[in-house]
C-alpha cells in the first residue's frame, strides 16, 4: 500500500481533516523526504501534511500517536505554512554493518580507515549524461568505529549522492550485500 495512503487513513481515523489540491483527481498534500536508498532503513524520516484546521503541533502529536502503525511513531510535530516548504537534511548519519563473509570483514572496515587517510577520493558513475566523476571524499563529515557497526554522517551541502554508492565507492570489491545500512539521523538547516 502507498505511503501517501495509509496517511491519509490514518488522518480520517483520528479526525484531522487534510487539506486536497485543486482539479480533476484531489490528493491529500502530504509530503515525504528524499527516498531511501534500495536496501536502507530508517530510524527517522520526516513528512509533510497540511490540514484544513488550527491545532497546535501538542494536539496532533497527541491524536498521531495512537494512530501510527506498529514501530513507527512520532517524534516532533512543526507547524507550517502553506509557503514554507521543508528543507531537505544538509547532513545524514547512517550506520553501516558488515554482514558478508566474516573472512573479510577487516578488508571492509580498512577501506574505511584507508578513506580516511585519502585527501581524495575520485568515482565515476554513469548516467544519463555520460559519466559523471565526482570526489566523495569531502562528503564523510564524520566516521566513528563502533565495535559492531561503522556510524558515517555525510554531508550533503555540495552533491547528494545515493549513500549506498558512497559505501560501495569506497569499498570496491564489496557487493551491497555484504552490508547493512541504517539511517539514524538527519540534520536540517
Amino acid at each position: 500500500m502507498e505511503l501517501q495512503s495509509i496517511f491519509e487513513r490514518i488522518f480520517r481515523r483520528v479526525e484531522l481533516p487534510l487539506t486536497f489540491s485543486q482539479g480533476f483527481h484531489p490528493l491529500p498534500l502530504i509530503s515525504f523526504g528524499r527516498a531511501l536508498p534500495i536496501g536502507v532503513t530508517s530510524k527517522k524520516e520526516w513528512v509533510n501534511i497540511f490540514i484544513r484546521e488550527p491545532f497546535t503541533p501538542e494536539e496532533v502529536f497527541k491524536k498521531l500517536i495512537p494512530a501510527l502503525p506498529t514501530g513507527m511513531y512520532p517524534v516532533a510535530v512543526e507547524k507550517l505554512t502553506l509557503s514554507k516548504k521543508q528543507a531537505q537534511p544538509y547532513a545524514e548519519t547512517f550506520s553501516v554493518e558488515y554482514v558478508g563473509d566474516e573472512a573479510r570483514k577487516d578488508d571492509f572496515i580498512q577501506a574505511f580507515k584507508d578513506m580516511l587517510e585519502e585527501e581524495s577520493i575520485m568515482w565515476t558513475r554513469p548516467t544519463k549524461k555520460g559519466d559523471r566523476t565526482m570526489d566523495v571524499r569531502p562528503v564523510f563529515a564524520k566516521v566513528i568505529f563502533n565495535e559492531d557497526n561503522i556510524t558515517i554522517t555525510l554531508d550533503w551541502t555540495t552533491n547528494y549522492v545515493s549513500p549506498v554508492n558512497i559505501v560501495k565507492a569506497i569499498t570496491p570489491g564489496f557487493d551491497i550485500l555484504d552490508f547493512k545500512m541504517t539511517k539514524l539521523d538527519q540534520h536540517m538547516p
